[in-house]
């Protein structure tokens, strides 16, 4: 192999890992904050339903939003790694918009559910939740192996918030997405170690 060859294919396999660990990273954090916040935090809340910062204190909010603003941007890093097709440009395309979601919710932190405000960005969520869904849900029905059930779980769990969020909240929801992003992490094949990439 010649050394531009050798440097390009490495730089591949470098993306590859770089996509992998993105995935797998932000799954893991959106699964643990979705676990943790419908065991642990809705369940000893003095916050108001009716309350947009629900169950976070409009203070807290702020550092949650922008914490979900950079799992998104994560997410959304890790997404790149997938094969290029109009239903993954869809998915990265609603990952965008939830990034965008979280950063509006922190101005209306301290307002109430009913507000025209809450309505206007709950419509975001709603657009970034319904493109990254289906979005997730085409690219699996077009991949092969274990990267298939992968997508097409995570949409579907995306799609469930739409289903929770009245019931429970959207935290399980979120925490099954986190655990598709997982699935779709380690459906990624790993790059060589450096010595075989060289070899």
């Amino acid at each position: 192999m010649t050394g531009r060859r050798r440097a390009r294919s490495f730089g591949a396999m470098n993306h590859t890992n770089i996509h992998r660990n993105a995935l797998i990273a932000a799954g893991a954090a959106s699964a643990l904050a979705g676990f943790v916040v419908q065991a642990g935090v809705q369940p000893m809340t003095t916050v108001s339903e009716d309350m947009w910062s629900y169950p976070w204190t409009a203070d807290t909010l702020v550092w949650i939003a922008l914490a979900w603003a950079a799992l998104h941007a994560v997410a959304f890093v890790g997404l790149l790694g997938l094969p290029r097709s109009r239903g993954l440009y869809v998915a990265l395309a609603g990952t965008a918009v939830l990034l965008l979601a979280e950063l509006l919710s922190i101005p209306i932190r301290d307002v109430r559910t009913d507000a025209d405000a809450a309505g206007g960005v709950a419509a975001v969520f709603g657009l970034g939740t319904a493109l990254s869904a289906g979005g997730l849900i085409a690219v699996g029905l077009r991949a092969g192996g274990t990267l298939r059930p992968a997508a097409i779980f995570s949409g579907v769990a995306l799609l469930s918030v739409f289903a929770l969020v009245s019931l429970v909240g959207p935290s399980i929801g979120i925490a099954l997405y986190g655990l598709g992003l997982i699935a779709m992490g380690t459906a990624l094949e790993p790059a060589p170690a450096l010595r075989e990439q060289l070899a």
